[in-house]
Order: C-alpha cells, then sequence, then structure tokens
C-alpha cells in the first residue's frame, strides 16, 4: 500500500505541466503566479538539490545552488543551436526573488521534511535559478528500459530518438560538458542528464554546464579526443568514444543498441558536427556567440552588487572565456570532417 501511494504521488508530480519562467517585468510574457503556490516538494541531486514548485499556471523548478554563469551560457548556446534543453533565468535579490521564496513557503509540502531544505538551501542563496519543469523520464532505470524499449521497436521513433541523442553529444563536446554521455571523457556518464519523452520533446537535456579548460595540455589533449569522436562518426564505427557511450547506455537502461541504433546515434552527431563548421563559416555561430557572452554577462555583472554587500569578492567574469573555448573546439572539428571519409550523411550541411 504505501509503494502504490509513492507511485501515486509520483504519477501525480509527472503529469503537471511547465509553468512559463519568464519575468514578471515583461509584459509581453506571461511570467510564473508567484501568488498562487499550490505544492512543492524537494529532489536531492547535484549539489543543493531542487524544489519542484506546482503554481496555478503550471510547475517550475527552482535550484538550491548559487546562479552559475556556466549553466547559463550552456542553456543559452544550446537553444541558439536548435539543442532541446531545459530553459533556465536567474533571478537576482530584488522584488520577485521575494515573491519567489514567499510561494515555496506558503506551498504545501510533498513531505514534511521538504521545509526542512529550505532553510538549508533557498534562504543561504543570493541568487536563484529558476528551471523548466518537464515531466520525462530519465534515462536511467527501469522506467528507461520500458520506454526505449518500445522506441526501438519501431524504426521511426528509434530513428529519431537516438539522433538526438547523438546530436545532443556532439553539443557537449563544444562546451565541455562532461556530466551526461561520456562519449569523449573517461567517466560513466550521468545519464539522470537525459530526459526521454517529455512534453518539449523526445530528448531534452537538462543540468548542462560550460567548462572551459585553461591548461594548454589538457586542452590540447581534450580537442585530440574531440577529433577521435568527430573520426569515428564519420566512418560508421564502433571505436573507443562511441564504444563508451554504448556501454554506459546499457549499464544505464538494459539496452543494448544494435548497429542501427548505434548508427543514428553516429549520424546525429556527424550531423551536429557539419553544422557547426557550417555556422562557423558563415559568421552566424559567432553572431551567436557575442550575443550570448553580452547577454550572460550582463546577468554576471547585475548579481554583483549583492556579492559585494555580502562581503564576497567578486570573481572576474568568467564568460568570454567559454565562447573562446566553443571557437577552439569547433576549429579542431574541420579536420577530421575535412578527411575523405566524411562524405555528407543527411544533415545537408555539404563541405566547401
Amino acid at each position: 500500500a504505501e509503494l502504490a501511494e509513492l507511485e501515486a504521488r509520483e504519477a501525480k508530480w509527472r503529469s503537471f505541466l511547465p509553468a512559463p519562467i519568464g519575468q514578471i517585468s515583461d509584459k509581453s510574457a506571461e511570467a510564473p503566479a508567484w501568488h498562487e503556490p499550490l505544492l512543492m516538494k524537494y529532489c536531492h541531486g547535484g549539489s543543493g538539490g531542487v524544489f519542484v514548485l506546482q503554481l496555478s499556471n503550471g510547475a517550475l523548478c527552482v535550484k538550491g545552488s548559487e546562479w552559475s554563469a556556466g549553466e547559463m551560457f550552456a542553456q543559452r548556446l544550446a537553444a541558439a543551436l536548435g539543442i532541446l534543453v531545459a530553459a533556465s533565468r536567474v533571478v537576482h535579490p530584488g522584488d520577485e526573488a521575494k515573491q519567489l521564496r514567499k510561494a515555496l513557503h506558503q506551498a504545501s509540502a510533498d513531505n514534511p521534511d521538504d521545509k526542512l531544505q529550505l532553510q538549508d538551501c533557498i534562504h543561504k542563496l543570493r541568487s536563484v535559478t529558476l528551471v523548466e519543469f518537464a515531466n520525462g523520464v530519465v534515462m536511467m532505470g527501469l522506467p528507461a528500459h520500458k520506454y526505449l524499449k518500445e522506441v526501438c521497436q519501431d524504426a521511426d521513433l528509434s530513428s529519431a530518438h537516438f539522433n538526438a541523442i547523438g546530436q545532443l553529444m556532439a553539443f557537449d563536446t563544444l562546451i565541455n560538458n562532461f556530466d551526461r554521455l561520456p562519449l569523449v571523457w573517461s567517466n560513466e556518464g550521468n545519464l539522470g542528464n537525459v530526459l526521454l519523452g517529455s512534453v518539449q520533446g523526445t530528448v531534452l537535456g537538462i543540468d548542462q554546464q560550460a567548462s572551459p579548460i585553461k591548461h594548454p595540455g589538457g586542452r590540447s589533449t581534450y580537442l585530440n579526443r574531440v577529433q577521435q569522436a568527430v573520426a569515428e562518426s564519420c566512418r560508421n564505427c564502433e571505436g573507443a568514444a562511441f564504444k563508451a557511450v554504448k556501454t554506459a547506455i546499457y549499464n544505464n537502461t538494459a539496452i543494448e543498441l544494435d548497429k542501427s541504433e548505434l548508427s543514428h546515434l553516429q549520424v546525429g552527431c556527424k550531423d551536429f558536427f557539419c553544422k557547426m563548421v557550417a555556422l562557423s563559416r558563415s559568421g552566424e555561430l559567432e553572431a551567436h556567440l557575442q550575443k550570448i557572452t553580452e547577454e550572460v554577462s550582463e546577468i554576471f555583472e547585475l548579481g554583483q552588487p549583492s556579492l559585494i554587500a555580502a562581503g564576497v569578492q567578486p570573481s572576474p567574469n568568467p564568460v568570454p572565456e567559454m565562447s573562446e573555448f566553443v571557437r577552439d573546439v569547433v576549429e579542431a572539428i574541420q579536420q577530421p570532417l575535412n578527411d575523405k571519409t566524411a562524405a555528407p550523411s543527411q544533415s545537408g550541411y555539404e563541405k566547401k
């Protein structure tokens, strides 16, 4: 009975639709209904976990850790490049931050202990990150196994899902987002940062972060690994990079990819890499990077007064080096794409 009750509560939360996360000051966009909080729950994970808050106009997530320029940069870049990730926004100290905290306290708690987490997390934060609510299945465990098993039985669904996962993996290499699928990283991955079958789309990335490598030797080693992954995607072979991804998917979902499913992953990767080279040559990528650098730098600067007031020494703006890292990665992937084995797949981005 206790298990059935828990499953019913989880199903209830998954049934919620995402609330808008636009700013109250933006009259052209719908904003969260902070004045009508309904229900709140705390989810462990990462640094600080996340609070899921149901409002009268939908649900949203409030991160329990201080905002990160790397997270904002990653989200903005993904949106600009057509990669589906959860939207996010930073709320600095002010009237809306007060409304947000008040809503969390007034909402009924899913579990009594959830209210205690508010004292440990939210009250210590100077700036708060809102994240779009997504109701899909994380790519781990039995639910993911059941979901992917059905997907693999339909050729069109299989192609769409694994192509999208491939593009998400390729995007991660641009920003050194190592906490998802281990395409170029020596770790086991974290497939909890992939959501399947959400209302936003078949494959949704969450909790991504730009982490530029500053050490010259480490940066060179990383770029070599990215080039190897590009070469594997072009040659449609199961080398070390894609073998690690295949193993991670099996370990997390008990789904063993066949040649067709692995090929869809590789096509997705290659198509994204080809797209990046085309955007770089046209100047569109540079335009995106400049705009995102300006936007995230502005968010960074707006948060400085609260840091100074709290006696925290402000750090230099880290955003420009994130853009520079992306430029270096895109330059590096051109060499393996120019190889004769890298004939265009299904992307339509021809080499020039």
